[in-house]
């Protein structure tokens, strides 16, 4: 497509989230549009989904949510203090994660290495 097309696609992504939240196709929506496009962008769009109450939680329980959410902690690597509140979100849907038929999320894919933890563990 044309330069600029996929960071585009991907902003006003971003700020339709409250309207697509119910959608059925949210999760693989989101999870495409993780894993395209500038890093930049895609993190902007991560810090999107959790600025949105409920689209995370909404986003890990579709079929594709375990994907997303695996973007997403990876989006955030350098970023502790949202790492950490995606981890706190997931931590908190690990068990219904588990019982819903679309898949599941192990809290143990939010520890972080060790060197983000020493920098973390400042706050």
């Amino acid at each position: 497509g044309p330069p600029g097309a996929k960071r585009r696609l991907v902003e006003h992504l971003g700020r339709c989230l409250p309207e697509i939240r119910y959608d059925g196709y949210t999760g693989v929506v989101v999870a495409k549009a993780l894993a395209c496009g500038e890093k930049d962008t895609r993190l902007e769009l991560a810090k999107r989904i959790l600025a949105v109450p409920g689209m995370l939680r909404t986003v890990l329980r579709t079929r594709h949510g375990h994907a997303a959410t695996k973007l997403i902690l990876q989006l955030f690597e350098d970023s502790p203090i949202e790492r950490i509140a995606v981890c706190s979100i997931l931590e908190c849907e690990a068990a219904a994660a588990r019982e819903h038929r679309s898949g599941t999320f192990e809290p143990s894919e939010c520890d972080m290495p060790a060197q983000q933890s020493e920098r973390g563990s400042g706050l």
